[in-house]
């Protein structure tokens, strides 16, 4: 989900705003709101990254790894991608709850709103392998090398325009993912 410049510029606006003494109309008490809501939530991925660094202790209600990933979990879905002209669609209805996932535009209060890609899986093969994103500049060297090869066994994507392409081109059958 990008942060629209015409929002950003809006709100500075509003901040900056000191002819109205205080006063703040209800459409512009919500654009403040949805800015400081986003800015609270990408700070849990910060947060998290730099807890991932440091030593847990292993007691339940104190492991801060842990409580900031409970706290982005209710924002996570997870779905079934379906096979579509060479690529894979991204899901649209989540697995756990049946909402509806919305990917442009604002989602309602029963549907998702799709923030970024999480971790495909590849379970088409003998057991579920975490696929390794490539770039598109570097899947050229990547299918040519010996060594980096991909296979069913270790699949590589690439992520664009919502759909996911899979390599090798012999996978064609189930990829899950989260966001």
């Amino acid at each position: 989900m990008a942060i629209n410049v015409n929002t950003v510029y809006q709100t500075v606006l509003l901040i900056i705003n000191k002819e109205q003494r205080g006063y703040i109309t209800p459409d512009e008490f919500n654009k403040t709101a949805t800015q400081v809501q986003l800015d609270i939530f990408e700070q849990y991925f910060d947060s998290l990254n730099q807890q991932i660094r440091v030593p847990q202790t292993n007691f339940d209600y104190s492991n801060r790894q842990t409580n900031i990933d409970n706290k982005i979990s209710q924002f996570k879905c997870f779905g079934n991608c379906s096979y579509s002209a060479g690529s894979f669609n991204l899901p649209t209805t989540d697995i756990n709850t049946g909402r509806n996932i919305v990917y442009s535009g604002e989602a309602a209060s029963n549907e998702f709103s799709f923030y970024t890609l999480g971790d495909p899986v590849y379970t088409g093969g003998t057991y579920d392998a975490d696929m390794q994103r490539a770039q598109r500049n570097n899947i050229y060297k990547i299918l040519k090398s010996d060594l980096a090869s991909p296979s069913n066994e270790y699949p590589v994507y690439i992520y664009e325009n919502n759909k996911i392409k899979v390599y090798p081109l012999s996978i064609v059958s189930d990829v899950s993912t989260s966001f």
